[in-house]
């Protein structure tokens, strides 16, 4: 007859509520971890450390399903030849998904939250969407209407959320070229290098360069203009009188126009 043996078997929660003392050498196994422990006569259960860590790989720690390296040392994972590492589930830390596989593939047609994909696909898909969007129009918050015209501008349309072509005028902007109205608006120290129009009056360069050189009041230029308010005055012969000298206006003292009509009491003498 075969002899059959057994060894003292568990479930973890079992043994941890029952702590007993292992006899040296006796082996103790739990069935739901498949862990297990050799007992040295001496100490408790939960005292006891489990004999499946081994420690015949150097500093490399194997304890159940776990292993683990030495404080900051690194774990590496190495094949020889032509070997793969082969992991089917892979999660890095202890939230976030858990990845089973990598992917090449150009389109990432799958859209797996569970695979990640390669440098070359990653680099394919991108230049594939890059070269489908490589104008402004074919961006999705943008609209190009018609055939743009130079100096067009892009402004936003707040009715739409998209961005539009538009003429600086339709964009309430200011043209280099085209011919606009402003409203209430400063212009700080402007040159202008021709005629302006105010109202239906053409002003020139010349015009303005006149202006720029006379030194008149407000007063006199209302005189000139036929302001029939007089003032009491003494002529002297410092005076002086506007004559218009065959187009030209020009000053004369009083004694000129003496001169030219003559001593006007002989003048009233000589005719009785």
């Amino acid at each position: 007859m075969a002899t059959k043996i057994q060894l003292r078997r568990d479930t973890a929660a079992d043994w941890t509520s029952g702590n007993p003392t292992l006899a040296a050498g006796e082996f103790a196994w739990e069935s739901d971890t498949n862990r297990y422990k050799i007992g040295d006569g001496a100490t408790a259960w939960n005292s006891l450390g489990y004999a499946d860590t081994l420690s015949t790989l150097g500093d490399l720690s194997v304890t159940g399903s776990t292993i683990s390296s030495p404080s900051n040392a690194d774990l590496t994972l190495t094949t020889s030849g032509t070997g793969t590492v082969n992991l089917e589930n892979l999660k890095i830390g202890t939230s976030g998904s858990t990845v089973t596989t990598i992917l090449d593939e150009d389109n990432l047609a799958s859209d797996s939250a569970t695979a990640l994909a390669t440098q070359q696909s990653i680099k394919a898909y991108v230049d594939t969407q890059i070269a489908t969007e490589d104008t402004i129009a074919e961006l999705n918050d943008t609209t190009i209407t018609g055939t743009p015209a130079d100096n067009e501008v892009l402004a936003y349309d707040s009715s739409s959320s998209k961005w539009i072509n538009q003429t600086p005028a339709e964009a309430s902007l200011v043209s280099l070229t085209g011919s606009e109205t402003l409203t209430n608006k400063t212009l700080a120290s402007p040159t202008f290098t021709t005629n302006f129009t105010i109202g239906s009056a053409t002003i020139t360069e010349a015009e303005l360069e006149i202006l720029d050189g006379a030194t008149v009041t407000t007063a006199e230029l209302n005189i000139i203009d036929g302001d029939t308010s007089a003032s009491s005055v003494t002529l002297a012969d410092a005076d002086r009188m506007v004559v218009n000298d065959n187009g030209t206006m020009k000053q004369v003292a009083v004694t000129d126009m003496t001169t030219y009509i003559g001593d006007p009491i002989a003048m009233a003498i000589a005719l009785g």
